[in-house]
């Protein structure tokens, strides 16, 4: 997801704002790139054909790769985890951050640019 979207889903772009937000919102591992400004919700297997906002949120599948941090990369720059995992497995529901993308798309239609 871009930041821009996620910025606008959580009403902020201060990182430690966005890391908390997402943290309560989603309750599973995050990762942020801020060399390309995206951020990577790490979710149960889930057919990406199902995925209702491929265009603006791709959901990577089979035959996709992403880069993890090491577990003690928590940022601000570079790859490293916004959200680290709380638990061997913890990941976020699908529909959790489908909320989170759909509110963003909203306040994004919502905002000019």
């Amino acid at each position: 997801m871009s930041a821009r979207l996620v910025h606008a889903s959580v009403g902020a772009t201060d990182l430690d704002a966005v890391t908390a937000t997402l943290a309560e919102l989603l309750d599973g591992p995050v990762i942020h790139n801020s060399l390309i400004d995206t951020y990577h919700a790490l979710v149960v297997p889930y057919p990406p054909r199902r995925w209702a906002y491929g265009e603006l949120a791709p959901m990577l599948g089979t035959g996709h790769f992403l880069s993890i941090p090491a577990a003690d990369l928590t940022g601000p720059t570079g790859l490293h985890w916004a959200v680290r995992p709380h638990a061997v497995g913890s990941l976020c529901s699908v529909p959790a951050v489908a909320v989170l993308v759909a509110l963003g798309l909203q306040r994004l239609a919502r905002s000019p640019r």
